[in-house]
């Protein structure tokens, strides 16, 4: 090969080489210039994205501290709602305890009402068979009245008062004892011992009733009336809320001297004193007796064991 062909030759090859290095600078220039573009167009979509963000941020806070002023608004509402039910349950508990107050005191007006009851259907037999309290006179007649308005639920009566009337004509030796005889006729000194422990019941003085009428028993068990002291002594025993006792005092009437007239009563009554200590079962039992032991009970005491059955929910 001549010089000069070899010299052409090495021309064109670096004529191509230069041209092919161009083309090769434009491609990597166009490339360059579009991932650029592609780059501003990305941070761009950042910029626009984070300015998104920042008004949502804003947002959010004044979201926030709306949250927060209605959770102070809210606090502050349940601790008035707090205050409010802490006052409740003060007054709640101040009206439980003036219903505990009224119920005590409804249970002292139906006891004493009860004691009446007694007193006034004696004497109301007395007056019907004609035997008048010897010395009574119109004052024993009136208080009787002021009694059996008391005893058949009377409003605004003063038991105490209605019954202290007669305290120094029951007291008197010659008054008679709550039954069928009259006190001068016991034997011995009989006859002042029952009526002191008449006097003293009938002035609500139960625990010197309570003395006078064991006094009695222990010492005329035997007497004729010994069976209404008996009663009495049950009575009384139940007016100081000893109801175990006046059970057993009840219980003994019934066995001592079951032919009392007053031996119903007693029946009903120990059915009462065992539902106050607890005994619902044992005082339905009893209850449930009366009908069989004494079939010729009056309509009070059947009445009044009808209310004792359902106060100890018998069946």
């Amino acid at each position: 090969m001549s010089l000069n062909r070899y010299l052409a030759l090495l021309t064109g090859v670096a004529l191509m080489s230069s041209s092919a290095f161009a083309q090769e600078e434009r491609l990597s220039r166009r490339e360059l210039t579009t991932e650029t573009y592609r780059l501003q167009s990305t941070v761009t979509e950042i910029e626009d994205r984070s300015l998104t963000l920042q008004r949502q941020n804003a947002d959010l806070a004044l979201k926030v501290r709306d949250l927060e002023s209605e959770n102070a608004q809210l606090v502050g509402r349940v601790e008035t709602l707090q205050f409010q039910l802490s006052q409740s349950r003060e007054e709640m508990d101040r009206l439980q305890s003036d219903d505990a107050e009224i119920g005590r005191r409804l249970e002292q007006l139906d006891q004493q009402i009860l004691a009446l009851s007694g007193v006034v259907a004696e004497q109301n037999r007395l007056i019907l068979d004609g035997q008048i309290v010897e010395g009574a006179g119109e004052e024993v007649v009136a208080a009787l009245s002021r009694a059996s308005t008391i005893a058949e639920g009377g409003v605004g009566t003063n038991p105490s008062a209605s019954v202290q009337t007669t305290g120094a004509a029951a007291s008197a030796p010659g008054s008679g004892s709550l039954g069928t005889i009259a006190a001068s006729d016991l034997p011995g000194s009989a006859g002042p011992l029952f009526a002191d422990a008449k006097a003293r019941l009938l002035r609500f003085d139960y625990a010197g009733a309570e003395r006078s009428f064991r006094a009695f028993l222990e010492n005329f068990g035997d007497d004729p009336q010994a069976g209404e002291a008996q009663y009495w002594l049950g009575e009384v025993l139940y007016q100081q809320q000893n109801y175990n006792e006046s059970g057993s005092a009840y219980r003994d009437m019934i066995q001592k001297y079951p032919d009392d007239a007053r031996a119903p009563d007693a029946l009903v009554k120990l059915g009462r004193s065992l539902r106050l200590v607890g005994q619902s079962d044992r005082a339905c039992q009893i209850l449930d007796t009366l009908g069989t032991r004494y079939p010729n009970a009056s309509p009070v005491t059947l009445n009044l064991a009808n209310v004792e059955r359902s106060r100890s929910s018998c069946d």
